[in-house]
């Protein structure tokens, strides 16, 4: 978790924003020792407007879907705190919401504060 908190922060350095992050873009080398950050095809510049919704609803922040939202590196903070959580709990963001419409998760998400279960990261230490 330490090494994809040294991307970001060089990402964010750069004045750059990832805009996606999510496990899936984050590649393991070197046996398992060495994470990297990958796919920069929604990477932005912080000084451009960004009011796109892109990136993945169940990691994504609150905030970008909200009227005017923009991206900022909050928005990279906030789905960095969904993949230690995911790390933490060997579960995926929102797994008790499978069946619902992307769309509809991030209301949820948004409207009613929904966040994953930090009981979860519980069950993982007592298997």
């Amino acid at each position: 978790m330490s090494q994809i908190a040294k991307g970001m922060e060089y990402l964010h350095d750069q004045k750059k924003v990832h805009r996606d992050l999510k496990s899936k873009n984050l590649l393991l080398c070197n046996n398992y020792r060495t994470v990297k950050i990958c796919d920069f095809g929604t990477i932005k510049e912080l000084a451009t407007v960004n009011t796109e919704c892109i990136g993945t609803y169940a990691y994504m922040a609150p905030e970008i879907c909200n009227e005017g939202g923009s991206y900022t590196e909050r928005c990279d903070v906030f789905s960095f705190g969904i993949v230690f959580w995911e790390v933490m709990s060997g579960e995926k963001p929102f797994n008790d919401s499978q069946q619902m419409e992307p769309m509809a998760l991030q209301r949820k998400i948004n409207d009613e504060g929904k966040r994953p279960n930090i009981d979860d990261i519980d069950k993982l230490k007592k298997v």
